[in-house]
């Protein structure tokens, strides 16, 4: 899911709307049987933004609306992203980072010079995300951690 630089910052809001943004593709996809599935794993970095209360909401919400039964958060081991475990993470900016594109559509059309069918892989799938929710608002996570506080 890709989304302009800069225009809104990392964290649980970020996260969580290109997670959502996600899930909707996966379980539209009508060429695909991953949108029966009914576990959904995600593998995250140890960054903060990965590692929060708006995004444990975010997925007991997910399971409340029916998206998925269980969701199972993984994060790697330090160095993860290179040592060949994230080979997604590897070709994204590796292999497809040293060819020029002048615009988004551009790089996607890319893909194939990363991901080629020969090694076992094919070229993932590519979304653009130009809006961001508000779910620290929505959860009104800090209403509930100074409620808690008093209590």
């Amino acid at each position: 899911v890709y989304s302009l630089k800069g225009r809104w910052s990392k964290g649980a809001n970020r996260y969580c709307t290109n997670i959502l943004r996600t899930v909707q593709a996966i379980k539209h996809d009508v060429s695909s049987d991953a949108r029966y599935a009914r576990k959904l794993v995600v593998i995250g970095d140890n960054f903060s933004e990965n590692k929060n209360n708006t995004n444990l909401c975010f997925y007991c919400e997910m399971v409340m609306a029916g998206f998925y039964d269980d969701i199972e958060l993984l994060f790697g081991p330090v160095g993860h992203t290179h040592n060949g475990v994230d080979r997604c993470h590897f070709c994204h900016n590796r292999a497809l980072g040293k060819y020029y594109a002048g615009t988004l559509a551009d790089w996607i059309n890319l893909y194939p010079m990363a991901w080629r069918d020969g090694d076992g892989t094919c070229p993932p799938g590519a979304a653009y995300c130009d809006y961001q929710y508000d779910w620290e608002r929505h959860y009104n996570i800090s209403h509930i951690v100074s409620r808690s506080k008093d209590s």
